[in-house]
């Protein structure tokens, strides 16, 4: 996957603000495009009970994201999200959240970013695909 530098810096912002908050707390939004190329970018409020360990998307942001796909003819290209203390690697429940009860995605053929903030002052984003028992690295240009 290409992507743009300043997509990348925005979603490096968007972990840093998270992890200044008291919270310490993910930050997840998704990007937009079309064709895998990416135009733009959305960033959506964290509603986890738990946010330092987890992201919940706002229904609101969702609905919000729906009526902009809807509007522009864009595609959703990829869902990011911050790990504020620990590696760019999808967890367990990373894994799960990205599938409903009976292991089907919910968000076919998206890609997962994650940015680690582990080492503050070197941010690293790596990108994924997402199944319920394993995740497949995708390889992650920026220009």
């Amino acid at each position: 996957m290409q992507l743009e530098r300043r997509f990348a810096d925005e979603i490096i912002a968007h972990a840093r603000e998270g992890r200044a908050t008291p919270e310490e707390a993910e930050v997840c939004g998704v990007l937009l495009g079309k064709d895998g190329v990416v135009s733009e970018i959305m960033r959506i409020k964290n509603i986890a009970d738990q946010p330092r360990v987890r992201y919940e998307m706002d229904p609101q942001g969702l609905f919000q994201l729906m009526r902009r796909l809807d509007e522009t003819g864009m595609e959703l290209i990829a869902i990011y999200h911050s790990h504020p203390h620990t590696r760019a690697y999808p967890s367990v429940t990373d894994r799960g959240n990205a599938h409903d009860d009976e292991g089907r995605p919910l968000w076919p053929d998206v890609i997962y970013i994650i940015c680690s903030l582990e080492q503050p002052d070197a941010p690293v984003l790596n990108a994924f695909r997402l199944f319920p028992d394993h995740s497949e690295d995708v390889a992650l240009e920026l220009v």
